[in-house]
């Protein structure tokens, strides 16, 4: 092994270090809800849902997550369906991240440049940080790809060694990549101008014919899925709601809002010692690769703006997830900019080396506030969480998931009922998914039910479980997003009597919003239930507070510990139930 190699897998050893400590200490990187939906899919692939294969895949367009799914599924088999699989799946992209991106630059740049990349990924912000413990399979895992793209590109314009061998590659990452997700059509745009941009003749003849080749053999699971569903194999399906989206110059903002909005000294010193950097090497190098991905953020840019798809920054961390190619490229150019001042000496490297503290810092600081809002002290019980709590979420993946198949409420739930867990756990997030929180993509006869339509099904569908399934259905009892509790216990009244606790029990389970989202919690737990409903209502809330806080017992106690004392034993009651039920033996 020589040396660089070497040196690579130290930077490679202190990742797994750092990551893996932030999980250990559970730091805050386990919430996005849409990650244990994924992870669904992959105990729907080990239980034997008698579904085809590819309608598992929890969102069509998007490959990578189907790709993140089979290998939790793996990870599933050896270690049980518990978090920490999930964990180590995403911290085996942020290795392989790391490896191509150090490999990338330090053949087209210089060792130097790779080992400031290498750095600045490992204590990168502390956004990104968590980020890099999501297994999405469409964002950091996208990054692979897209990596590879621009090394291959770069090899083919460069003009030495074999650029027909360097385009069959190019083409066969890039049609992998699209069937990944939607990051890689943009990286393509760049590299095939970047291609026309240089080559000529036979030479570009050559490049071309090889470069399609390679996609058409790369895109092969895309060709795939696309037999399967046609164009919902690259389209992303929106009902309805695009006139509330932002347009192009409202959407450009939103690209720098989460600087714009922070109060972090050190994100602003580390985003204006990057912009130097990048701009003064540029100026020095103006090397391919630096247009190439300088390219690339400008049609990043268009793209963002003209989707329809940009919320407006609301401060959450998780909203920054679109962004980490962008940002992987930019701190890429940051390194060639380090790189390159750090060579011409003087003052220039003076500016280097405080760019890199300031980058060292502010990732050294990220880390120890993101392990301390943790529970650092306790790794042993944090680990023995991570092995034994369920690292998937049957809701949310069969929310996404039930549109995928033809079938009454009642046949999906048939199907979903196959899958090997307790009832009571299963059945409550089956009539939840399938009953009482409908999907963007629900039809209006499904969006439009009532409770008075749904009661009486629930019996034949769920036969001796059918009491489990009305603890699923508090959002259908509140008529969806309303929240009028008067009205909804004033619902419940109205019904036969033994519906009536498991109904009410179910309104303490429905929260406002998505569970990882202990921001609004609060409001939740300001309701004061009828007398008659009390131990049924805080048993329900219990049941949220172990959702919200599944791996922090020590937060959901707190939670608990603040209630009303009368509240506080039918709480204890319903978040000790629930946990147990997420419990892996």
């Amino acid at each position: 092994m020589n040396h660089h190699r070497r040196n690579i897998l130290v930077f490679v050893a202190l990742l797994v270090c750092a990551r893996m400590a932030l999980v250990l200490s559970l730091a805050d990187a386990f919430g996005y809800g849409e990650e244990f939906a994924k992870s669904g899919a992959a105990k729907a692939m080990l239980d034997g849902l008698g579904l085809p294969h590819h309608v598992l895949n929890y969102a069509y367009h998007e490959g990578g997550g189907f790709l993140v799914s089979h290998l939790e599924a793996l990870g599933f088999l050896l270690l049980g369906p518990c978090v920490l699989v999930v964990k180590l799946v995403a911290i085996a992209f942020a290795i392989t991240t790391l490896v191509v991106g150090a490999w990338m630059v330090a053949e087209h740049v210089s060792v130097r440049a790779a080992y400031v990349f290498a750095t600045f990924f490992v204590l990168a912000p502390e956004t990104f940080q968590r980020v890099s413990l999501l297994s999405l399979g469409t964002h950091v895992e996208a990054c692979v790809f897209i990596l590879l793209a621009f090394h291959f590109t770069t090899r083919v314009v460069r003009g030495d060694g074999s650029p027909n061998r360097a385009a069959i590659w190019l083409g066969l990452v890039g049609g992998f990549g699209c069937y990944v997700g939607l990051q890689m059509p943009p990286v393509l745009l760049v590299c095939g101008i970047a291609v026309l941009a240089t080559l000529r003749g036979k030479v570009l003849l050559g490049v071309v014919v090889r470069g399609l080749a390679g996609f058409v053999i790369g895109a092969i699971p895309l060709w795939w899925m696309m037999s399967k569903i046609g164009v919902g194999g690259v389209y992303i399906y929106r009902a309805s709601g695009a006139e509330g989206r932002p347009g192009f110059f409202e959407s450009l903002p939103q690209l720098v809002a989460p600087i714009l909005n922070s109060r972090d000294p050190l994100t602003w010193a580390q985003t204006i010692g990057f912009v130097a950097v990048i701009a003064w090497g540029l100026a020095l190098r103006r090397s391919r690769m630096q247009w190439i991905l300088l390219g690339y953020l400008l049609v990043f840019a268009i793209g963002w703006g003209a989707s329809g798809f940009v919320l407006k920054y609301d401060g959450t961390w998780f909203y920054l997830l679109r962004l980490v190619p962008p940002w992987l490229v930019v701190t890429i150019l940051a390194a060639i900019g380090v790189d390159t001042l750090f060579a011409r000496g003087g003052t220039a490297r003076v500016l280097a080396l405080i760019v890199c503290a300031t980058a060292v810092l502010s990732g050294v600081v990220g880390f120890v506030r993101l392990a301390g809002e943790g529970r650092p002290a306790s790794p042993r019980e944090n680990f023995d969480i991570l092995l034994h709590t369920r690292g998937y979420s049957h809701q949310e993946y069969i929310l996404q998931v039930e549109w995928h198949f033809a079938g009454s409420a009642e046949d999906k739930a048939r199907v979903f009922l196959r899958s090997k867990d307790d009832p009571a756990l299963l059945v409550p997030e089956i009539a939840n998914a399938l009953y009482s929180v409908h999907s963007a993509y629900a039809s209006d006869e499904i969006k439009n039910r009532t409770l008075d339509d749904v009661l009486p099904q629930l019996e034949s569908v769920f036969g001796a479980n059918h009491d489990l399934a009305l603890l699923g259905l508090g959002m259908l009892v509140h008529g969806n997003w309303e929240f009028d509790f008067p009205a909804a216990y004033a619902r419940i009244e109205s019904l036969p009597e033994k519906l009536r606790e498991p109904l009410a029990e179910s309104l303490g389970r429905a929260g406002r919003g998505p569970a990882f989202r202990t921001d609004r919690l609060s409001r939740h737990l300001e309701v004061v239930p009828p007398e008659r409903w009390h131990d049924a209502w805080w048993r329900g809330i219990g049941w949220r507070l172990h959702k919200t806080f599944r791996l922090r017992p020590d937060l959901a106690r707190h939670a608990i510990a603040s209630l009303p004392e009368n509240a506080r034993a039918p709480a204890t009651l319903g978040w000790e139930r629930a946990r147990r039920l997420d419990w892996i033996e």
